[in-house]
């Protein structure tokens, strides 16, 4: 890539886009060697000497485009790196053109993400977790979460039961009609979290909206990272669906704050678990409440 001349542009978001694109075209910079973001500043620092850019605006600056779906910064574990274009005018397209033969197999393959997200809530977040997509409440249409995690906490007074839920999609492809199944959670939930799968080289794509959503409608977010190539595997419909555990990591983007709930809709969700006393509460799901 020939070296961009800063002068040319206006704003500091476009000289630090530019000056970015410029440092990270270098082809020992990729998804599994990136560079972290002081590298970055340093670099600038030495390409563009004249360019004076505070770097607290230029770090900020670089963030902002690694999550933005039009720009080719990314980030990721390793640091920042540099998509193809190409991968960027796929972004919330490519899944979307064989979305209609994809939906009827989607709920199924689903499932694969359940076991990783029930292991999240047992080991990172402690609660008592188990995967109840047949679970079968009185509560309507979406009173069913894929994952149910509770917590118990002894007081004075006697036990307090959280309940935490999770609903998970295999992509971003519906997201906007997705995300109100975990807001309906809210009604017996303490907790809830909207999960979806991603590829690890856009994982750092995530639509502004969905930020704004989590925050309006009080609704933590997870992101499944999973290596690209597997993420094609398991969306490819000629292939047996599974997943292989150590091609995915779990990422909580945004917490799920705590929320009052109904206590008559939580007793009658803890009725479709069939949880009725200390006997069945104690014995729910893996890990110890």
């Amino acid at each position: 890539m020939e070296k961009p001349d800063l002068n040319q542009f206006r704003y500091i978001r476009e000289k630090t886009k530019a000056s970015a694109e410029y440092i990270l075209s270098d082809i020992s910079i990729n998804i599994d060697s990136g560079l972290a973001g002081s590298q970055i500043v340093k670099r600038f620092e030495e390409e563009f000497p004249s360019d004076n850019i505070n770097r607290y605006s230029y770090t900020q600056y670089l963030s902002d485009l690694s999550k933005d779906e039009k720009s080719r910064i990314a980030s990721g574990p390793k640091g920042y790196y540099l998509l193809d274009e190409s991968q960027v005018q796929s972004l919330g397209s490519e899944l979307a053109e064989n979305i209609e033969e994809f939906e009827p197999k989607r709920v199924e393959r689903e499932k694969l993400l359940y076991p990783k997200l029930v292991t999240w809530l047992v080991e990172s977040k402690q609660y008592s977790a188990e995967d109840t997509h047949q679970k079968k409440s009185d509560l309507g249409k979406w009173g069913n979460p894929d994952i149910t995690g509770i917590r118990v906490v002894e007081n004075v007074g006697g036990k307090n039961v959280e309940i935490v839920t999770i609903e998970a999609k295999l992509d971003l492809s519906m997201w906007a009609t997705d995300f109100f199944q975990a807001v309906s959670h809210k009604r017996f939930a303490n907790r809830a979290y909207f999960a979806f799968a991603q590829k690890q080289s856009i994982v750092s794509k995530i639509p502004l909206d969905l930020q704004y959503y989590h925050e309006i409608f009080g609704v933590g977010v997870i992101v499944i990272s999973i290596e690209d190539d597997h993420f094609d595997e398991i969306h490819d419909l000629a292939k047996p669906p599974s997943l292989v555990p150590e091609k995915a990591e779990i990422r909580e983007l945004f917490p799920a704050p705590y929320n009052i709930a109904l206590p008559i809709f939580q007793k009658r969700y803890l009725d479709a678990l069939e949880i009725r006393d200390n006997e069945s509460l104690f014995k729910f799901g893996k890990g110890n409440i």
